[in-house]
């Protein structure tokens, strides 16, 4: 005969040392068991005994799935940070190595001649542009550094050296940015493609970093989830816990807030909540604090124990518990799977204008940099040539 559960469901002790929900009536002999998966622990219950352990559970915390970079900064995020400042040490050596190979071929074989000749054979050697022909030897190395990110990055260069040892030198420096620009190329179709999420938490330390509070609907979780005086970490967290029973669904309302964490059982999780994983609202933490076996509860020596316990083994035996839990899966699965698809489906878009606002952000900043050069040296252009007008005039006069 089904009894229906009361709205405290699990039970929890009094402060009269009565008991509630589903505790209660085993307490009360109302109830010869309750097949509902209870943590094998103490509840302070001396009336009620657990039957046969039938699997086993873990306790995680939830947090609110961190938020999607946005469509500007998505080309930054190609690579991670490391890679990037790789990078630009890789072309800080290139252009250092550089540097010393042409220091090397001033120096060691002078080209023989006077020293505007030397000076010309060398211009023509490296194929100087004007402005770097008659310039001092640091303007030049830092060219060599400026052109060593150009080559690197793939982009567009004219002068190439004419040295022999330069140009073996220089066509490595192109395989090496061939082969990142094609990952980079890639990897910037795949990230507008695929949705990318600033990182998770993905640890109880960076939990408890976050500084976020952990409300849990059942009493029972204040004790269940992190162990007492087992280390600082765990009596911290424990101090964020606290009692809210509220109407609302707790994932729910970790979703909708984002500043609060929560705690659930893992394999609950998996069926009847799997939508707020399925759909990116929520996010477990991986590192699960604590791992129960579960078994049902009966009344204390129940003459149905030995009973229950024989039937319970022989199904656990048979594989038939695991079998009705990936059951009900399946069948939540299904119910949520026109959720599921749209959220496949809305991974692959066509790009439209909103996805290259980086390519137009670096083209605004390019061309107001490039207009505010010109308009600089149109100034410094007019200044000198009124300059020399005035001076003109002054000795026509005399």
């Amino acid at each position: 005969i089904p009894v229906p559960a009361d709205r405290d469901l699990f039970g929890d002790r009094l402060p009269n040392g009565s008991f509630t929900g589903a505790l209660g009536r085993l307490v009360r002999r109302e109830a010869d068991i309750v097949f509902t998966g209870f943590f094998i622990k103490d509840y302070f219950a001396r009336d009620v005994e657990f039957t046969a352990g039938l699997y086993s559970d873990a306790v995680c915390c939830l947090v609110r799935k961190a938020s999607r970079i946005p469509e500007a900064l998505l080309p930054l995020y190609i690579f991670p940070g490391d890679i990037w400042a790789l990078l630009g040490v890789l072309g800080l050596a290139c252009g250092s190595v550089w540097a010393l190979l042409r220091w090397c071929v001033r120096h060691i074989k002078p080209p023989v001649g006077g020293l505007w000749s030397r000076r010309h054979r060398l211009a023509v050697l490296f194929n100087l542009p004007r402005s770097l022909r008659a310039a001092g030897p640091v303007r030049q190395t830092v060219q060599l550094y400026v052109d060593s990110f150009i080559l690197l990055v793939s982009a567009p260069y004219l002068r190439f050296t004419r040295s022999g040892v330069e140009r073996l030198f220089l066509t490595g420096l192109l395989l090496v940015s061939l082969i990142f620009v094609s990952l980079y190329t890639s990897g910037l179709a795949a990230v507008f493609v695929n949705p990318l999420y600033y990182p998770d938490i993905g640890t109880l330390q960076q939990l408890d970093e976050s500084g976020m509070a952990i409300p849990v609907k059942y009493r029972g979780f204040l004790d269940d989830v992190f162990a007492v005086n087992y280390s600082r970490l765990m009596d911290s967290l424990r101090g964020r816990m606290q009692h809210l029973p509220a109407k609302e669904s707790m994932l729910a309302r970790v979703a909708r807030l984002g500043n609060i964490a929560t705690v659930t059982r893992k394999t609950t999780l998996a069926l009847d909540n799997a939508i707020y994983l399925t759909t990116r609202q929520l996010h477990m933490v991986p590192e699960c604090p604590r791992t129960y076996n579960l078994a049902y509860v009966m009344p204390h020596r129940s003459p149905f124990g030995e009973q229950f316990n024989k039937v319970l083994l022989r199904m656990v035996g048979g594989g038939l518990v695991d079998h009705w839990v990936e059951e009900v899966r399946y069948d939540w699965t299904l119910r949520d799977w026109r959720v599921a698809r749209r959220m496949m489906e809305s991974n692959f878009k066509v790009l439209t204008v909103l996805d290259m606002q980086f390519a137009f952000y670096v083209l605004a900043i390019g061309l107001t940099v490039s207009m505010a050069v010109i308009g600089a040296e149109l100034v410094h252009f007019h200044r000198a040539h009124r300059g020399e007008g005035h001076g003109v005039n002054v000795l026509l006069r005399k």
